[in-house]
C-alpha cells in the first residue's frame, strides 16, 4: 500500500480511512447528547430518498467526473451481476485519476465536494447518498493518483456493517457504545478498510481501471430497481453519452443474462470552429448528431449568477463559478427528428422538454435530482436564450 500525506504526517491509505472513522466515533461518544450526528443521519436518509430512481445515473456521473477535464478517451464499465451475493451487486468502474485524501474526506461527508461549480457534472456533494437506497454497505476500491501499476493499491474501503463497528468498539474497550453509534451516526461517516477484494473488482483492476464502486444490493427490490435503470441506459432515447465529453466508451455487462455486453461509444469530430463557437458531429454508437456549441464568457455568466445569489435564487457557492459556460444544441444528423429533451450533462427528466426537436445541454441550476430546472432562476433563462453571449 502506497503512502499519502495527511495532516502533515505520512500515513497509509488504510490508516487514513481507519483514523478518520475512529475520530468521528470518539467525538460522538464524548457527548452522546449532541444532536448533530442523528440530525445528519436523518438528513442523509431524506436526501438519499430524493435520488430513489437515479442511482445508476449518479454513479455514471461520478465516474465521468473522475477523468481529467480535457480527457476524451475515458472508459466506464458497469457490471450488474444478479448472482453476486444474496441479491446481486452493481459495480461501476472508471479509468480516471484515482482517489486522493481529499476525495475520501468529500465522499464521507454529506454536502462536501471537491468539485467547483461548472467544473464537473456533480458539485452539490450529495449524489453519492443515492447508493444507500439500494446498498446498505457500499464499497470503494481505487489506486492512488499517479500510480503506474495495475491494481487497486490505494484507498480501498467499505462503509462498515454493524458487526465491524461493534468489533472495533470492543477492541477499544467501548463495546457499550456500539448500539448508540449504529443508531445515531450516519453510515457515510463509518468507512472501514477493505482488506479483501471480490473477484469482479480484481478483474477490473487487471483491466487498468482506476476506481471501482461496488454495491452489494440489499434486497430484491433493489435488484429490480437497478435492473430497470441499467435497461434505460440501453434504450438510447435519449442517448446518455451524448454530452459526456470525457469518455469514449461506456460498457454494460450483465453476467448470467444471455447476450453480449452493451457497448455505448462516443466519437466527436470538429466540423467548424471559430472564437466562441464549434460545430461538431458526435456519433453515439450508431446514431449521429450535429451539435453546435456556444461559449458564454465567464464574466457574462458570473454577472447573472451574482443577481441570482443576491435574490436568493442561487446558493452562495455559485459565486465560485469557474471558467466559461458551454451551451450545446444537438439535432439528429441522419435520422428522424428526436423528441426534445434538456440535459444537465446527463438527460433530465421526461418533462424537461427542449424547445425544439433536439437536445439542449447547459450547466443549468436544476432540482437536487437533476430531473427538472429550478423555476424563477435568471441563470436558467439566460442559458435557454443565450443572451449576452
Amino acid at each position: 500500500m502506497e503512502e499519502v500525506l495527511e495532516a502533515n504526517e505520512v500515513v497509509s491509505a488504510n490508516d487514513h480511512v481507519r483514523g478518520t472513522t475512529q475520530r468521528r466515533i470518539m467525538h460522538y461518544l464524548s457527548d452522546r447528547q449532541q444532536r448533530v450526528y442523528p440530525d445528519l443521519k436523518g438528513m442523509c436518509e431524506r436526501v438519499s430518498d430524493g435520488y430513489r430512481d437515479r442511482v445508476v445515473i449518479e454513479l455514471l456521473q461520478n465516474a465521468h467526473d473522475a477523468h481529467e477535464a480535457n480527457s476524451t478517451d475515458g472508459r466506464i464499465k458497469i457490471i450488474l451481476d444478479p448472482k453476486d451475493g444474496p441479491f446481486g451487486s452493481l459495480t461501476v468502474a472508471n479509468d480516471g485519476i484515482g482517489f486522493a485524501p481529499k476525495n475520501l474526506e468529500a465522499l464521507c461527508s454529506p454536502t462536501l465536494t471537491t468539485k467547483n461549480v461548472n467544473e464537473a457534472i456533480g458539485n452539490k456533494g450529495v449524489g453519492f447518498l443515492s447508493v444507500f437506497q439500494v446498498s446498505a454497505f457500499p464499497e470503494i476500491y481505487s489506486r492512488l493518483p499517479g500510480s503506474s501499476g495495475r491494481g487497486f493499491d490505494g484507498y480501498c474501503f467499505r462503509f462498515a456493517d454493524d458487526a465491524s463497528i461493534t468489533d472495533f468498539l470492543h477492541e477499544e474497550g467501548l463495546g457499550g457504545g456500539a448500539d448508540d453509534v449504529i443508531a445515531n451516526m450516519p453510515r457515510l461517516y463509518l468507512a472501514w478498510p477493505a482488506e479483501e477484494h471480490p473477484s469482479t473488482v480484481e478483474r477490473l483492476a487487471s483491466e487498468g481501471f482506476a476506481t471501482a464502486v461496488r454495491l452489494p444490493l440489499k434486497n430484491a427490490d433493489s435488484l429490480s430497481a437497478v435492473k430497470q435503470q441499467v435497461a434505460q441506459l440501453a434504450q438510447g432515447n435519449p442517448p446518455v453519452q451524448l454530452f459526456l465529453s470525457r469518455i469514449a466508451e461506456l460498457t454494460v455487462e450483465t453476467p448470467g443474462i444471455p447476450g453480449k455486453p452493451l457497448v455505448l461509444t462516443r466519437r466527436c469530430k470538429v466540423l467548424q470552429q471559430h472564437e466562441g463557437f464549434r460545430l461538431l458531429r458526435i456519433r453515439c454508437s450508431e446514431t449521429s448528431f450535429i451539435t453546435a456549441e456556444r461559449t458564454i464568457p465567464h464574466a457574462a455568466a458570473l454577472a447573472v449568477i451574482e443577481v441570482d445569489v443576491e435574490g436568493e435564487r442561487l446558493p452562495e457557492s455559485w459565486r465560485s463559478w469557474e471558467g466559461d459556460a458551454i451551451i450545446s444544441l444537438a439535432v439528429a444528423a441522419d435520422s428522424e427528428p428526436v423528441d426534445g429533451r434538456l440535459y444537465n450533462f446527463l438527460p433530465m427528466g421526461a418533462d424537461a422538454e427542449a424547445p425544439f426537436d433536439g437536445y439542449l445541454d447547459a450547466p443549468f441550476f436544476a432540482s437536487i435530482d437533476r430531473l427538472k430546472l429550478q423555476s424563477g432562476v435568471d441563470l436558467n433563462e439566460f442559458f435557454l436564450t443565450a443572451r449576452g453571449a
